[in-house]
């Protein structure tokens, strides 16, 4: 789901630039809810 919606907006981005900035905003996007799932994931398994 995610590349088709990568795959039309990335030609836009690129026009502008803000490829790199998507990137990176995702990336520290999907981190930050790894370690909140992590965390929450341990306290469901008990």
């Amino acid at each position: 789901m995610f590349k088709l919606h990568r795959d039309i907006y990335a030609p836009l981005l690129r026009k502008s630039g803000a490829m790199e900035f998507l990137n990176l905003t995702f990336y520290r996007r999907i981190q930050k809810n790894r370690k909140n799932f992590m965390s929450s994931g341990q306290s469901l398994s008990r």
